[in-house]
């Protein structure tokens, strides 16, 4: 018997054929709707936003930004900036000290790869970031929207870029159009580059500015989440119980510790008890132990030494 697909897959265009092509009066209709918005509820307070910002502190801004959200970054970032102020700063600082810092904002693999980023600053381009696209790419820890994000509000270089607020309005404003492309992030980027404004009243930064406000609260008015429809969309793990929280446990006592470190056994001990509290339907195996213990000591993270014959654990 012959199968037969249905009108919404047959009709499917690939990102290769990404033709979707915007008029005039739809952009500057869509520019003018979110100008309006943003006039009246820019959100206000965000340090990284100051008219007198740096190209460093933007750059810490959206690393912080990339898994954290807003209200819990401000006093992380406003510490980080106080006690790490520059490149040169953040590229001599102990790792004990970043992490230190860092505690509280997770994915701690990010402070690290700063740090690396820091140096290649230093080392490579004198102490001042880059404004190539390609360039702010090769460099730790920065993907194709951080770079976006850092030339448009770091240097007022419009580059198209998506994040989950962009993606959010882009797919509830123009959902016919990115339906023939199954909400694809290349269709949706194919939009984003054709709603830049080239009006120079409008900055770059003010306008992607405009679209994060502006998508950020659209859940809560329309009643449900467009992402949902995005072919990049994934729930986010649960945390409780989860290998995150173990290595972030792992490293809050290592923290904690005096210099000399804390005995395997010891160390295993302990997490997997404030595991049991944390998470009581989940405890820690043994082995899950080890190959998270071996994860941080590949990253850099931890440092094993052998005292009058035990392990001890320490950072690095």
């Amino acid at each position: 018997m012959k199968k037969t697909r249905n009108k919404k897959e047959k009709s499917l265009k690939t990102d290769a054929q990404v033709t979707i092509v915007l008029t005039s009066k739809e952009i500057q209709e869509f520019q003018l709707l979110i100008m309006d918005w943003y006039s009246d509820h820019a959100r206000e307070g965000l340090p990284w936003r100051a008219t007198d910002r740096t190209a460093y502190q933007v750059l810490i801004s959206e690393v912080m930004l990339q898994q954290t959200q807003v209200d819990r970054t401000i006093p992380f970032f406003r510490k980080w900036i106080k006690r790490f102020p520059d490149f040169q700063s953040l590229s001599s600082a102990p790792q004990r000290d970043l992490l230190g810092y860092w505690k509280g904002l997770g994915y701690n693999s990010r402070a690290l790869r700063l740090k690396k980023l820091a140096q290649r600053v230093i080392d490579e381009y004198a102490g001042v970031l880059p404004k190539r696209y390609d360039t702010l790419c090769s460099l730790p820890g920065i993907g194709p929207y951080t770079a976006g994000a850092v030339r448009a509000f770091a240097f007022g270089e419009a580059t198209p870029i998506i994040e989950t607020n962009i993606r959010r309005v882009c797919i509830h404003h123009f959902e016919k159009e990115l339906e023939l492309y199954d909400f694809s992030d290349k269709a949706i980027l194919s939009i984003v580059q054709q709603l830049i404004p080239e009006q120079s009243n409008i900055s770059i930064a003010d306008w992607y500015w405009a679209l994060m406000d502006y998508g950020s609260q659209l859940p809560k008015e329309l009643g449900h989440n467009p992402n949902k429809k995005s072919k990049s969309y994934t729930r986010q793990k649960k945390f409780q119980g989860s290998d995150r929280q173990v290595r972030g446990t792992i490293l809050e006592i290592l923290l904690t510790s005096p210099s000399g470190g804390v005995v395997y056994e010891s160390l295993f001990e302990e997490v997997r008890d404030q595991i049991i509290k944390k998470a009581p339907g989940d405890p820690l195996t043994r082995s899950r132990f080890e190959k998270i213990h071996s994860d941080l000591d590949m990253e850099g993270f931890i440092v094993n030494e052998n005292i009058s014959g035990q392990v001890h654990v320490g950072l690095r």
